[in-house]
């Protein structure tokens, strides 16, 4: 269901006077609109187009808003009433369509609302009349003095602006004034059919500029005007009206009374808070002199510290210093320890190379030669072997010179075959000598080969032992770099310990000069004046 909201009327939902202004317009057009197609612009919840439908021909009902059509249709649907949906500045609707355009509190919420004119020209019949309503601008200004303006009212126009617009489009315009006025009614109990009242009117003519509506009755050709109107509604006992009305003041009044008193109250306990609230600032303002004395002192303990802070921060910038130039100097020396040690590495591969060369040369010239003593061997072997043969074959060759002296005695012949025979072991005797000769002959060379053999050996055992002794200066160098490397991280954890205190020093020196007691002190004047503050 909609709610009221201050841009259209609810039924059900304003009150009585609210209603009152907007059902009294209808009665005023329901005059004009017998039997004639009626078109209200800005219908909102239709309330209206249900009270002329008993009279009109036809009613349609336009408005832009889709939930105070919805609302309409399901609320004021009547026999020949149509509810459309479209703007008041562009409507979707044929040219001289209607017999009668009304159109009440609707042009001072339109932006365009001179479109709005000529759009109800346009679907104006010819003869037909366009009735429209608006507040007066002055005397709303003036009732809303308080709340401030309608927060959906765009333009409000005052009398004379009114029907200058409307003459624009209109040349027939005749302007009526809207108001709530006082009056005494009789009427019968019950009512008989007495027919309408008779309506005197007293006192001066009405002022527009203290009317609450204008109301404008416009036409294209000229038109008789509608005759004055008074609507009187249903609950018109103003006396009762006022009487209620003065009951609920007195509510009010009372409701005011008793929130004067929760003011004059909440008066006296805030007066109760500021008199506590003077004496603990009288309190504060003596702990702030014993503070200020306070400062004082503290700056004078802040002038020592800040001055050994800062010689301390000197010692350690100048130990900082030092410990930097120390760990150039390291860095330099540690480059020139890692050249060296890359030198010293392609020296040792060098070395080992050539090691690994003439050890290869060594073990082939020791394969060759103990090949060669090998063979010589074999052949010293054969040699004793047939030079332990030659006394055996010498004592054979006695033996049998004996028995050929023997069978020659005893024969007495073949003296010639003994002297060829003891030539011949004379011959051999010589060469079993000379084989002995060469036998001792080849066991020296074997003695030299041996030798020569055994300081080979010896020289391989010394580089040997050279190159073990390399590997061991190596191994010295490594653990001498290694060494180097672990100085070199002490070093840098001492710098950054060195470093995190100075930090710590600098952290606290700026919470010193960031401290609110010296700040304090600064504005008073008091204490040392940290880096020109």
């Amino acid at each position: 269901m909609i709610e009221f909201t201050g841009e259209r009327v609810v039924p059900g939902q304003v009150d009585v006077d609210l209603w009152n202004e907007h059902l009294a317009r209808y009665a005023f057009a329901a005059r004009l609109a017998a039997g004639k197609r009626v078109l209200d612009a800005g219908c909102g919840t239709g309330y209206g187009c249900a009270a002329l439908a008993g009279r009109a021909s036809s009613v349609t009902g336009i408005d832009i808003a889709p939930e105070a059509i919805a609302h309409a249709r399901e609320h004021s649907a009547a026999p020949g009433v149509t509810f459309l949906e479209g703007s008041c500045s562009a409507m979707p609707l044929p040219d001289a369509a209607f017999d009668l355009v009304i159109s009440f509190e609707v042009i001072e919420h339109l932006q365009d609302w001179r479109a709005f004119l000529a759009e109800s020209r346009r679907v104006l019949a010819p003869g037909g009349i366009f009735l429209l309503s608006t507040p007066n601008r002055d005397y709303y200004a003036e009732a809303r003095s308080v709340s401030g303006p309608n927060p959906f009212h765009v333009h409000e126009f005052a009398f004379d602006e009114f029907g200058a617009a409307l003459r624009t489009l209109f040349p027939h315009v005749h302007l009526y004034l809207q108001n709530h006025v006082e009056g005494i009614a009789f009427q019968p109990a019950p009512n008989n059919g007495h027919g309408l009242p008779e309506l005197q009117q007293a006192g001066l003519a009405p002022d527009p500029n203290d009317a609450h509506f204008f109301l404008a009755v416009c036409s294209a050709s000229p038109q008789p005007p509608p005759a004055p109107f008074v609507y009187v509604p249903t609950t018109a006992n103003v006396l009762h009206e006022r009487e209620r009305h003065i009951a609920k003041l007195e509510i009010d009044v009372d409701q005011l009374r008793a929130d004067k008193q929760k003011l004059v109250e909440l008066f006296r306990i805030q007066k109760a808070d500021l008199d506590k609230a003077n004496r603990w600032s009288s309190s504060v303002d003596e702990k702030l002199a014993e503070a200020s004395d306070r400062i004082v002192e503290l700056q004078a303990e802040l002038e020592q510290t800040t001055a050994g802070f800062e010689a301390q921060v000197a010692t350690l910038e100048a130990e900082n210093r030092a410990k930097t130039e120390w760990s150039r100097e390291l860095d330099g020396q540690l480059a020139a320890a890692m050249a060296r040690i890359v030198e010293l590495q392609a020296e040792l591969e060098q070395t080992h190379a050539g090691f690994e060369a003439q050890i290869a040369t060594l073990k082939s010239e020791d394969r060759i030669k103990t090949e060669w003593a090998m063979s010589l061997s074999a052949a010293l072997e054969q040699s004793n072997l047939r030079a332990t043969n030659v006394p055996e074959q010498l004592t054979a060759a006695l033996a049998r010179v004996s028995d050929l002296e023997s069978q020659v005695a005893e024969a007495g012949i073949v003296r010639s075959r003994v002297e060829d025979l003891q030539a011949e072991i004379c011959a051999k005797t010589k060469w079993g000598q000379q084989l002995t000769a060469n036998v001792e002959e080849l066991g020296r060379a074997v003695a030299g080969y041996a030798a020569q053999l055994a300081k080979v050996e010896a020289e391989n055992d010394a580089k040997t032992g050279w190159a073990r002794r390399l590997e061991s200066e190596l191994e010295a160098k490594g653990k001498d770099l290694v060494h180097c490397v672990e100085v070199l991280h002490t070093t840098e954890k001492t710098l950054e310990e060195r470093t995190a205190r100075m930090l710590q020093l600098e952290e606290r020196v700026n919470c010193t000069k960031a401290s609110r007691w010296v700040k304090l002190g600064n504005l008073l004047g008091l204490g040392p004046r940290l880096n020109g503050e």
